[in-house]
């Protein structure tokens, strides 16, 4: 949107809210024979997991329960798990393409798939590895998951092939690299925990210790976060610098992408060290720190007590997981929501004024955030989309009307004193002529030295006044015939 003085306003980037999707701070029963309803009414156990759906759902491992958060908040039970085989920490994945739910089973040795996504009834083994850890489908629906120190997969045919890493005996462990890559058959893993694949390129991201990793598709492997012990302290001015200088004690949790290609990553010692941060381009910035804890807050200003899963929806929400408040928080833009009378309200902080618009995008209103008053209301023609501005009121009630003719355009202004001002608009629709009200007496051109181009300055006829403009046709001050300048305080 366009606010004062032809000043360009993004939504998108203005600092986003931390609001909370579900949870209160207090555990449910184990034994929940009614959990489904509003997210904002539900409770959590202890959850370990969040996995997105295609369709805009999420997923939540809530200790014996997978419930799913539909795109209408609400919640449903898609699999009840039987309590004395989930007192570990399990893992969920969702396939981008089917939307088919992986769940693993450290007890068992398996990772379980959901047979049909509108009826979670009947999970059923699809393969069984060592230890299931970190899950992740690629675009090709190919199932990547964690077995002890290896990374494997799971192609649409069922066959497992080890991605990373090896069942040979190793005389010796080989550390990272320090800079550039390495060849995936030299590349030995310390205990991998989480799994992400781009949904840009379709490679392969590790979270190992403290290292996240990346499987490029010739085979390479590089450190994209995370410094090797080994390796001399970078400086300040280098990419990925305050990736470097993350504390050892801020162990990374959990892996998630965006449909844009940013990464987020969460990181928890479980005491001071909870946040998450993202890498857009090349560096790594904040998005949620630790601080005080609020239903609804900014996310550079929040609280986490300890952060255990991350997941982000397609439409570029994120989710995270908060174990120890038992919460979970999602990180939106303040993009307004309709109220009661179906009006979009949109604060600025900075003129510590409030917008508000209709239904169909039209301006109706500017008021006052302090005192609450209308400063200006705006009223059109007809009350649909095609609506064009007709009056313009201010707190005193002075009114501007603007008459248009056959085809829409503005041919005349008039003010509070019935007095009307004709104007004349070239065929791009730039102002060329201005007649005052006493018509001959008061009337101003112009000029344009090209079609496109804006009026640097215009003197009426009468040589009343002479009004420079900017060259974004805003009036800057004007100049009275006895060298008086009036600023119009338009910058």
């Amino acid at each position: 949107m366009k606010g004062r003085r032809a000043r360009n306003m993004h939504l998108k980037q203005k600092p986003r809210v931390l609001m909370t999707l579900m949870g209160d701070g207090h555990q449910r029963e184990v034994s929940c024979r009614s959990c489904d309803g509003p997210a904002d009414k539900q409770r959590l156990l202890t959850s370990a997991a969040l996995a997105p759906g295609p369709d805009g759902s999420l997923y939540i491992a809530d200790f014996n329960l997978i419930r799913r958060v539909m795109p209408d908040n609400t919640v449903r039970t898609v699999v009840r798990l039987n309590e004395t085989r989930v007192s570990y920490r399990y893992h969920m994945a969702v396939s981008p393409v089917t939307g088919e739910v992986y769940i693993s089973d450290h007890e068992a040795h398996l990772i379980l798939k959901v047979r049909d996504p509108d009826d979670f009834s009947r999970p059923r083994t699809t393969t069984c590895p060592a230890v299931p850890e970190g899950h992740g489908v690629s675009l090709d629906d190919v199932l990547y998951f964690a077995d002890g120190t290896n990374v494997r997969a799971v192609d649409a045919d069922g066959i497992i092939n080890t991605v990373i890493g090896t069942h040979r005996h190793r005389a010796h462990w080989r550390p990272l690299p320090c800079e550039g890559t390495v060849p995936v058959s030299e590349v030995s893993l310390r205990w991998p925990t989480a799994l992400a694949v781009s949904p840009l390129d379709d490679s392969l991201y590790v979270l190992d210790d403290h290292h996240v990793l990346r499987l490029t598709r010739d085979g390479q492997i590089k450190v994209v976060a995370g410094r090797p012990l080994h390796c001399p302290p970078l400086s300040h001015g280098r990419a990925l610098g305050p990736w470097r200088r993350t504390p050892r004690c801020a162990r990374r949790k959990s892996l998630a992408f965006a449909p844009n290609g940013d990464l987020y990553i969460a990181e928890s010692d479980n005491e001071r060290v909870n946040r998450v941060r993202v890498i857009e381009d090349g560096r790594a910035h904040p998005r949620l720190r630790r601080r005080r804890l609020q239903a609804h807050v900014l996310a550079a200003t929040a609280v986490f007590s300890t952060i255990s899963a991350l997941a982000v929806t397609p439409d570029g929400v994120v989710h995270v997981l908060d174990q120890g408040n038992l919460r979970i928080r999602s990180v939106t833009s303040s993009i307004p929501e309709p109220n009661a009378e179906r009006l979009y309200e949109i604060y600025s902080p900075e003129t510590q004024e409030v917008y508000v618009f209709n239904r169909f995008g039209h301006h109706t209103a500017t008021r006052s955030i302090p005192t609450r008053r209308t400063i200006y209301s705006f009223a059109y023609n007809v009350n649909t989309s095609n609506g064009k501005l007709s009056t313009v009121t201010d707190a005193g009630g002075n009114r501007v009307s603007f008459l248009r003719d056959y085809t829409g355009h503005v041919s005349m202004v008039e003010n509070s004193r019935q007095q009307k001002c004709r104007l004349q608009m070239s065929r791009s629709r730039r102002l060329e002529f201005f007649v005052t009200p006493e018509r001959a007496q008061r009337h101003a051109h112009l000029p344009r030295r090209q079609p496109a181009s804006c009026a640097r300055a215009w003197t009426p006829r009468a040589a009343r006044t002479s009004t420079p403009t900017t060259p974004t046709a805003a009036w800057t001050r004007a100049v009275t015939p006895s060298g008086q300048v009036i600023d119009l305080g338009l910058t």
